[in-house]
């Protein structure tokens, strides 16, 4: 937070921004607000309910909190974080994981061209998200 600017001006700014976000914190020892706004010329400005008076803060906790939904939502496809699968199923061929060794069937397939494959597929994710829950193309009757 800033304390160079001084109090009245800050306020002024504050009570005149756009509102970012209102941060609401619960812990052990009970809850705390921060109403985050934006003035015209994007400086950022933070009350408290902890404590007296309007500040100026960094731009990046106006960045921070400037967000949707899906900014904060898990994007990843696949969750199998650094584990390696033990079995990999990819247009109708299995590839299974014996020992060190990656086998398609009885064939002992190229380890560093399937460790890719799952390297590809640990960082394959989601660029956006439907709206609303679609209903699937087939379901059970």
């Amino acid at each position: 937070m800033d304390v160079t600017s001084t109090p009245e001006e800050a306020a002024r700014k504050f009570a005149g921004g756009a509102k970012l976000a209102v941060v609401t914190v619960t812990d052990a020892g009970g809850t705390q607000t921060l109403d985050v706004r934006r003035d015209q010329e994007k400086n950022v400005y933070a009350k408290s309910s902890v404590v007296d008076g309007v500040y100026k803060a960094n731009i990046d906790l106006g960045d921070a909190v400037d967000k949707g939904m899906d900014d904060f939502r898990n994007k990843k496809v696949f969750d199998f974080g650094f584990s390696d699968p033990g079995k990999v199923d990819l247009k109708g061929v299995s590839y299974t994981k014996e020992g060190d060794k990656w086998k398609s069937g009885a064939k002992v397939m190229d380890n560093t061209s399937v460790q890719n494959l799952i390297d590809k597929l640990r960082d394959l994710s989601a660029t956006k998200f439907t709206e609303k829950e679609e209903e699937p193309p087939f379901s059970r009757r």
